[in-house]
């Protein structure tokens, strides 16, 4: 099943002045997204397949002309983006039609939203961030232009299947663990871990993810709530070391079920050197 859930109710508007004009403003939904189990190969009309638009409401007393880009988080506002996730290899795999729109005053306008990931090895397991900018585009008479910068999350669908040997970076797989009930009790899992082109050292622990709607973080799957303790989940080993192309498999035990509500947790992968990333671990409800 392919999982869509909306986020954020709207994006943060950042001016490219020093100055605003008096009544000139724009809203966009949705200011926060998270796509999974994306299926590499597939190409994905969001718009009608799934309901999701761009929608850009334009709340000045004047008509505008908005213009909708994808680009890569560091090339956009703080250049910063939600730890664990990696930048989008190709942001245009995102893309939004048409890419300028006319909108009324005091009326919204609604872009198409299309995805399409590569087939390949490399694309399974992933999670990726993709930078939206919606700009106001300059009129004659005004010097001033305003836009905003929503980031969208893409989590490719997880795969057990060990990816291509060479990889730049570490490669985690499958990205999303069930886990299931053991014969000793409990529940258990395991994901692996194969390294890069480098020796290195891994780190390998559960992270609670505190919940605040007034920032930019990492949301549960749509249909699981966050473990209520990550105090009880055993991950072994909690670290490693791996040469060239090293290969381990890394295993989570959690004791019992929290009740009649799936759970879910992060398991996160921090290198020596570089940016984690994370494995879902979910625990079904009983």
């Amino acid at each position: 099943m392919k999982r869509f859930a909306l986020l954020a109710a709207c994006g943060i508007l950042i001016p490219l002045a020093f100055a605003a004009e008096p009544g000139r403003g724009f809203s966009v939904q949705p200011g926060g997204l998270l796509l999974q189990d994306i299926a590499p190969g597939q190409a994905y009309d969001l718009s009608s397949t799934r309901g999701l638009w761009l929608t850009i409401q334009n709340t000045d007393n004047q008509p505008h002309e908005f213009a909708v880009t994808t680009h890569r988080p560091s090339q956009l506002a703080s250049g910063q983006w939600l730890e664990g996730y990696e930048e989008i290899p190709d942001p245009a795999w995102l893309s939004f039609e048409p890419a300028s729109v006319r909108v009324e005053a005091g009326s919204v306008g609604r872009v198409k939203m299309r995805l399409g990931v590569p087939e390949g090895d490399a694309h399974y397991n992933r999670h990726w961030t993709v930078g939206i900018a919606v700009r106001l585009e300059s009129e004659p008479g005004h010097t001033l232009s305003f836009a905003m910068y929503p980031r969208y999350q893409i989590e490719t669908a997880p795969r057990a299947k060990s990816p291509s040997v060479g990889a730049p970076v570490f490669s985690v797989f499958p990205s999303t663990v069930t886990l299931a009930p053991s014969a000793n009790g409990g529940y258990e899992g395991s994901f692996s871990i194969m390294n890069g082109p480098q020796s290195a050292r891994y780190t390998i622990a559960p992270r609670a993810i505190v919940t605040d709607p007034q920032r930019e973080q990492i949301h549960p799957s749509t249909g699981f709530q966050w473990l209520s303790s990550v105090d009880e989940v055993r991950v072994t080993p909690g670290e490693i070391s791996l040469d060239t192309a090293g290969f381990h498999t890394v295993n989570i035990r959690i004791p019992h079920s929290e009740g009649q509500t799936a759970r879910e947790c992060l398991i996160f992968i921090q290198p020596g050197e570089g940016r984690p990333q994370f494995v879902r671990a979910r625990l079904p409800a009983e």
